[in-house]
């Protein structure tokens, strides 16, 4: 089910270059948001749903848990209202202060329009944003989906990112994913390095991107907020 995986800490490495007719090459990414980007392209290229420079279109949905990436231009705008009331205002820095546009700008480089939605939080946002993706694909809303969780802190930009295709059979990752909050369930799974549901993803990710056995192993992480169940499918 889980095609492609990429964990991003710090900047990214994705140049405006490799989308042409998709985004203009004279026009830096966001500092906030690369590392979505780049997470993203590295997923979407290990799922073989990608290639850069191509310009093509991705099919399939996009779910993006949004953390922090908003605060930096949503101050910028803020000051510019204090310092410039009656003068003209730049529409980037209020553009990026909408959480939603880090999921308008993946779905400017790469498409990915069959469905488009954001989660917001600092806590258990990835998670949800987790559950939605396989919620989604469960229902048959759509028949794949992209999924990046994006963290923005004054010390650390890191950002995760998973192509769920449940029509490739056993898929590069062949696990079977649960994941919900501390009500669905007694909180018996394994602490965490990290507190936020983020960083579970991020460390679901490191397991992952581990595991290339045949025998049947399991992940399991939770915090006061969240938890994620990955149980490998292996033959």
């Amino acid at each position: 089910m889980i095609s492609g995986v990429a964990v991003i800490n710090g900047e990214g490495r994705m140049q405006p270059g490799v989308f042409p007719g998709r985004w203009s090459p004279r026009r830096s990414i966001p500092l906030d948001i690369e590392p979505a980007a780049t997470a993203a392209a590295t997923a979407l290229m290990e799922a073989g749903w990608w290639q850069p420079g191509t310009g093509k279109e991705v099919a399939g949905g996009l779910v993006v848990a949004c953390d922090g990436a908003s605060l930096a231009p949503a101050l910028r705008f803020a000051r510019e209202l204090r310092d410039r009331p009656e003068g003209a205002k730049g529409p980037s820095d209020f553009l990026f202060s909408l959480p939603s546009s880090v999921a308008a700008t993946l779905g400017l480089l790469f498409g990915l329009t069959d469905y488009q939605s954001t989660l917001v939080g600092s806590r258990d946002s990835a998670v949800r944003a987790l559950r939605h993706a396989t919620d989604l694909i469960a229902l048959g809303r759509v028949p794949r989906m992209l999924l990046v969780a994006l963290s923005v802190t004054p010390g650390e930009r890191s950002a995760v990112a998973w192509c769920l295709d449940p029509l490739v059979p056993g898929g590069r990752y062949p696990v079977r994913i649960e994941s919900g909050f501390p009500a669905d369930r007694l909180p018996t799974t394994i602490s965490a390095s990290l507190p936020a549901a983020n960083g579970l993803l991020r460390d679901a990710s490191t397991w992952l991107l581990s595991q290339r056995g045949s025998s049947l192993v399991t992940f399991e992480a939770s915090d006061a907020h969240a938890w994620i169940r990955l149980e490998w499918k292996g033959n």
